[in-house]
């Protein structure tokens, strides 16, 4: 089976995870902004394997 999954999907989620983390952490609001870097080599390596 093939797992079809939107590097925009995958990029959102993490974001909101890291996002929803970072509150529990610090109960502070961050913006998807800080969160990008952190989530760009994942977006990389799911782009790198959609082409295999």
């Amino acid at each position: 089976m093939q797992y079809r999954i939107g590097a925009d999907a995958v990029l959102n989620q993490v974001c909101s995870l890291a996002i929803n983390y970072h509150k529990a952490q610090t109960n502070v609001e961050v913006s998807c902004q800080a969160a990008y870097p952190l989530v760009q080599p994942l977006t990389i390596i799911m782009s790198t394997l959609r082409t295999c």
